[in-house]
């Protein structure tokens, strides 16, 4: 696979626990390879570098999939336990495909086009037992990059330049992240009543413009990334005239995974 494609610009852990190969030269060519015993068993692709044996590919409608594919999964059975679909306001369809659980992602805002599809082979997603992921740091700090890729990615989608990643705003949003999941709530404001703008002041960030968007729930940055672009205010804020971005995973509390990303511009 490295023949073809090269040497990724890094290697992330999984949720399933094979190793992401993250190709982040080129953002418009974006596009992860999921890699298990030097197998490739996933893929993932938010990018127009794909196409399905039935034709669909980037920008197919939400339609045209349903024609060539019917209706996605309800459920998928792992052991004696059914794992539930929500597919929301149809932002997303997963079906089993050739061995395979091929996920399409719409975008709302583009009369549900086909905005990026996920591809894990079917062993490796009934291995996944639980529905949400094991925590460890390495995780964590894989969603933190592959959110900050992926909104980087549907910017030059749109011909928008990319964020530039920012370690000090990235320790804001971390902190942030944590401190929701430590204290049960979901906010921009924190109990203490900091803003977004008040917790950049204090860990000494100066700023012309800032903005937030928060997140919990998601099993990976993926999901989270798709759920944000089909949320008008955080759409907004992915697609804004911000220079730089952070980002803060963190696992634990009442959601299980909280997801923060700072943008702004110094």
């Amino acid at each position: 696979m490295t023949q073809k494609l090269g040497a990724p610009a890094r290697k992330d852990t999984s949720e399933y626990g094979f190793q992401w190969y993250i190709y982040n030269k080129d953002y418009k060519d974006y596009v992860q390879i999921g890699i298990s015993g030097n197998k490739v068993v996933a893929l993932y692709s938010p990018s127009n570098n794909w196409r399905t044996d039935r034709g669909i590919a980037d920008g197919s409608s939400q339609a045209e999939v349903e024609k060539q594919y019917g209706a996605p999964v309800s459920f998928i059975q792992k052991g004696s336990t059914r794992f539930m679909m929500n597919y929301g306001k149809g932002e997303y369809g997963t079906y089993e495909i050739n061995g395979a659980y091929a996920t399409f992602f719409y975008d709302v805002h583009r009369n549900h086009a086909v905005t990026g599809v996920q591809v894990i082979g079917k062993s490796t997603e009934l291995s996944l037992e639980t529905f949400y992921p094991q925590a460890s740091d390495a995780l964590a700090r894989a969603y933190e990059r592959q959110s900050f890729d992926l909104a980087n990615a549907g910017r030059a989608k749109l011909g928008l330049s990319p964020f530039v990643w920012d370690d000090a705003i990235a320790v804001t949003a971390r902190k942030h992240s944590q401190d929701m999941a430590a204290k049960g709530y979901f906010d921009h404001t924190n109990p203490s009543g900091l803003s977004p703008f008040d917790r950049m002041k204090q860990d000494g960030l100066k700023f012309r413009a800032a903005a937030e968007n928060i997140a919990a729930g998601q099993t990976s940055a993926i999901f989270a990334h798709h759920g944000w672009m089909n949320s008008e205010g955080h759409r907004k804020n992915i697609l804004g005239s911000y220079k730089n971005l952070g980002v803060g995973v963190y696992f634990g509390g009442k959601l299980n995974i909280y997801y923060t990303q700072n943008f702004y511009t110094p």
